[in-house]
């Protein structure tokens, strides 16, 4: 079996520069990502009752909203998507409203229409696994962030490596689809970070988990991502977790309120479901099979011994012991979900490897940080 590649691009100057370059590069696959997407939100408004074409109107009113908060925020992001919407030539509010879409169909439906949860919420339609590990449980004494990333099957033809040397901010490296900012990686400070997607029912009009992530990649210090995290007017729902040298935490994140989990001498783990009690009596989702085992599953690997590796943890995301609702998803399980992607930074080392697909599917590569080696 060929392995899956997966395709990179150096990004440098402005915002506005970078973004315009990464949009002409990839113009034809962005347009082509944007319908699907918007078109997938289409689909799940027509499974929750909406029958006529407000329901795209609204959809796309609040992505305008949430798109001014973000400008407000965060600038120079701003000024990147935008230059990338124009590079693509397609529109910066549907961009945006694709780019974010987990997080702008919660504040849509959940905000603006009230809906209550319905059977067909569940998280077999979403994936992503985390394992965090302090030097304890490493091989080498280092602290190692990964997890995979589990979306749209159709979207594992969009995942792109985005190597920035900006004019002002660090080198970082992202994991991320053509037409986005950034989702999971690492920057030359040695902060890596990431993000698993869960559902409560207090979204609002904010920013979206993309555009908060983007940020966190100029940060100098974890205490700076904490800040960052906790700080922002958050649209929707998201675990996320930041891993620096010496330590790391998660923040399990409703739009309106944070649990913080600290990593010291113990490993964290996160999947698609609430852990903390109060997130739990908001969460808008039943906690499927899949999240339940794929968590269970990587607790119990990581707890098996303390001479973890890179190579253990490539072993530990092509898991595939609990079938269909293993960490390794696959497109034809048919779950609505595959994984597109998979990290594992050693922050210590500036050490970022990464492969497009599961696993066991994708061509693992090293990518390097050029500033710090020269």
């Amino acid at each position: 079996m060929t392995l899956l590649q997966l395709p990179t691009i150096t990004l440098s100057g402005s915002p506005e520069q970078m973004g315009q370059t990464h949009g002409a590069a990839f113009r034809t696959e962005i347009t082509n990502f944007v319908r699907t997407r918007l078109r997938a939100a289409r689909a799940y408004a027509w499974e929750r009752g909406f029958r006529d074409d407000e329901q795209n109107t609204s959809f796309l009113r609040t992505a305008e909203q949430c798109l001014a908060v973000f400008a407000e925020w965060h600038p120079e992001g701003y000024a990147e998507h935008c230059g990338m919407a124009a590079g693509a030539e397609v529109s910066p509010i549907h961009l945006y409203a694709a780019t974010n879409m987990t997080d702008l169909r919660d504040t849509w439906l959940y905000h603006d229409y009230d809906l209550s949860p319905t059977a067909e919420d569940d998280t077999d339609s979403e994936g992503c696994t985390t394992a965090l590990l302090p030097r304890a449980c490493t091989a080498d004494n280092v602290c190692i962030g990964s997890q995979t990333w589990d979306l749209n099957p159709t979207d594992i033809d969009f995942v792109l490596g985005v190597h920035r040397l900006p004019n002002n901010g660090p080198e970082t490296w992202s994991i991320t689809l053509m037409g986005c900012l950034s989702l999971c990686g690492m920057n030359e400070h040695g902060i890596a970070t990431g993000t698993n997607n869960i559902r409560t029912n207090d979204a609002q009009t904010g920013i979206g988990y993309m555009s908060l992530l983007h940020k966190t990649m100029t940060a100098q210090t974890r205490d700076e991502v904490y800040n960052m995290i906790t700080n922002a007017p958050r649209s929707g729902a998201h675990n996320y977790w930041c891993v620096d040298a010496d330590d790391g935490f998660q923040l399990e994140c409703s739009a309106q309120q944070h649990r913080e989990y600290l990593m010291g001498t113990d490993p964290l783990f996160h999947t698609n479901h609430c852990l903390d009690d109060y997130n739990c009596s908001i969460q808008t989702e039943v906690s499927a099979e899949s999240t339940t085992l794929r968590l269970q599953c990587a607790q119990n690997a990581i707890h098996a011994h303390n001479q973890h590796t890179p190579q253990t943890l490539v072993e530990l995301f092509a898991d595939r012991s609990d079938g269909v609702n293993s960490i390794n998803r696959l497109p034809e399980d048919d779950q609505g979900t595959t994984t597109n992607s998979c990290i594992i930074c050693i922050p210590e080392r500036l050490e970022m490897h990464a492969c497009r697909g599961p696993s066991d599917r994708g061509e693992w590569v090293q990518l390097p940080f050029d500033r710090v080696k020269k």
